[in-house]
């Protein structure tokens, strides 16, 4: 023992020398700080048929704590790049279950650790742990990271290059299966805030929009895969806040009573996501026909995105359509569309926004008669310059 070990470090069992971990280093927000640095650089060589034979000989050896950082033998078969086999992890907590339950020092569980493995037994491994443990999806560290955030470990405030190689690590295929996992179990978690960002993942992902990335490329369409992801899932989980009945289901058993549709979703976000071009293009592409359908209170994206701040705001510099005037463009008939919930035209749900007079000017521009003034129904009259009724479909919401 070296005079940087603690004192109880001599007295580990021999199924944790296998490990070949440091365990005493202090914690930071996610790992143990030691045992990550000491499984930095790659798959490392662990012989698995060793420890698994060990487990079997000597289960008393996986109850095992350290004393200082609570950290568990599960807890160290998760860190770093260890890539411990499903076998191993199921006997480990055969021997002690509650372990799934146990937290370190600064309150992550085994789960946590398990969603920074990014290789193909990872996604596997925390499929597992749900299925054993759906809760611990719901548990916070002391810093409130769910084990949602851990996944979606993204800090975007490095040099171009070091946060390129960082989003590349989030889209990855499995990364990408994790996260998915994780929010089937517990949709909540896409609308809390990373406190050690001050970010939450819905900004984290508009930021990662404008990251230049070939559309082209894998990496484009798995952006587009999380963005839909956690999007569905944000959507889901604000109904589940109104819906006392679905309050505590899955995203997968939560679909069944909640009709959603992306583009009626995202203009409801906030953090104006539709003003960020190539994000603007990809869902106005892909979910166009959406514009022209009302959700069950006689809604369109329209006066959706009017109600959070979108606005129409066209510059001779501008190389793409904001994101009032790409919904126009999708669906024109709408802007002749009362919203049925605030009795208003989209002009004058334009008006009650602040800093909107250059939206109200482009939507009466594009539609003079709304000036003057409700109708007494959504039909547009021939004399209107339009022919027939508004053929608006349902989209129940």
């Amino acid at each position: 023992m070296t005079g940087s070990e603690p004192a109880h470090w001599e007295n580990r069992p021999v199924l944790v020398r296998l490990l070949e971990v440091d365990d005493g280093g202090e914690n930071d927000q996610h790992n143990n700080e030691d045992i990550v640095n000491n499984n930095e650089g790659g798959n490392r060589e662990i012989d698995w048929t060793a420890i698994l034979t060990r487990l079997e000989f000597h289960p008393e050896e996986a109850r095992w704590v350290d004393a200082d950082s609570q950290i568990t033998f599960l807890h160290l078969l998760l860190c770093g790049n260890n890539h411990p086999t499903l076998e191993v992890i199921y006997k480990t907590i055969d021997i002690l279950p509650e372990t799934l339950d146990m937290a370190e020092s600064y309150g992550a569980l085994p789960l946590h650790y398990a969603c920074d493995l990014n290789f193909n037994n990872g996604v596997e491994i925390v499929h597992a742990i749900l299925n054993l443990h759906p809760e611990a999806a719901k548990c916070k560290t002391v810093n409130d990271h769910f084990p949602f955030h851990w996944a979606m470990d993204w800090v975007a405030n490095g040099s171009r290059s070091e946060e390129l190689s960082k989003l590349m690590q989030l889209l990855s295929p499995n990364r990408i299966a994790i996260v998915a996992h994780l929010l089937d179990a517990y949709p909540a978690a896409a609308l809390e805030e990373d406190h050690f960002i001050s970010m939450d993942c819905w900004e984290i992902l508009c930021h990662a929009w404008t990251v230049e990335i070939n559309e082209d490329s894998a990496e484009y369409g798995r952006l587009c895969e999380l963005t839909e992801l956690v999007l569905r899932a944000r959507f889901i989980a604000r109904k589940q806040l109104l819906e006392p009945d679905i309050a505590d289901a899955t995203l997968t058993e939560a679909e069944r009573y909640v009709s959603y549709s992306p583009l009626p979703a995202i203009c409801a976000e906030d953090h104006t996501p539709l003003n960020i071009p190539r994000l603007h293009r990809y869902m106005l592409r892909t979910h166009s026909r959406d514009a022209s359908r009302h959700d069950s209170n006689g809604r369109l994206c329209l006066h959706v995105a009017l109600e959070h701040n979108h606005l129409w705001n066209r510059t001779s510099s501008s190389t793409s359509a904001s994101a009032i005037e790409g919904l126009y463009n999708v669906a024109s008939k709408s802007i002749a569309t009362r919203d049925l919930k605030t009795h208003l035209y989209p002009f004058m749900c334009a008006a009650v926004v602040s800093d909107c007079s250059s939206t109200v000017f482009e939507l009466l521009r594009a539609w003079p008669y709304a000036a003057r003034g409700l109708a007494k129904s959504n039909l547009v009259g021939s004399d209107d310059g339009m022919n027939g009724v508004l053929h608006i479909e349902s989209l129940k919401i």
